[in-house]
């Protein structure tokens, strides 16, 4: 009987490193816990790599259109993403000025409309509004850069003296992951 108990306690062994190898190599990463390599995805904005886009709205005048070219890209200075990237960038403004915001994808040259953030979005706790762009997705197999193209603008109609020494901003942040099959 102390031999079948022994040998069962053993096999109980085993079969609990067995599980806890394969565990441990499938969610092993290098991604420091404390460090902002958890987020995979970056911007590419005036030849600097970033998580974030500080737009000072300053010299706007109704009836001009203000456009700002930016990117995200699975890469870095240190190589390509191995995994599969789900992306999703946020628009947030106080919109204290009338202003037009429309976010376009460029593809093969031409832009296609993916967010348009006005009045109509939900403001958060600092008054801002918040505008989330539709989730986008990075294939890992090759160095991908999507092009982005926002303009900014304050109709003519809004050429009024109330508006003539505001100061507004937008702030554009991504966040992204792995991808999730399923």
């Amino acid at each position: 009987m102390k031999a079948k108990s022994k040998l069962l306690i053993i096999l109980i062994i085993i079969i609990i490193i067995f599980i806890a190898g394969i565990t441990y190599s499938a969610f092993k990463s290098n991604a420091n816990l404390e460090s902002s390599d958890q987020n995979i995805a970056k911007f590419i904005f005036n030849a600097k790599v970033t998580d974030e886009i500080s737009l000072p709205i300053i010299d706007l005048k109704p009836g001009v259109i203000q456009a700002f070219n930016f990117a995200v890209t699975n890469s870095s200075e240190l190589g390509t993403s191995d995994v599969n990237i789900d992306y999703q960038m946020t628009i947030k403004t106080p919109h204290f000025m009338p202003t037009n915001i429309n976010l376009y994808q460029i593809i093969d040259s031409q832009e296609k409309l993916i967010l348009t953030c006005d009045e109509n979005y939900d403001r958060n706790l600092d008054n801002e509004i918040v505008c989330n762009a539709p989730l986008q997705t990075i294939n890992y197999l090759n160095n991908t850069i999507h092009n982005y193209k926002l303009y900014v603008d304050i109709p003519v109609t809004y050429n009024q003296p109330i508006y003539q020494n505001l100061i507004d901003y937008i702030n554009i942040d991504i966040k992204s992951q792995q991808k999730m099959e399923g």
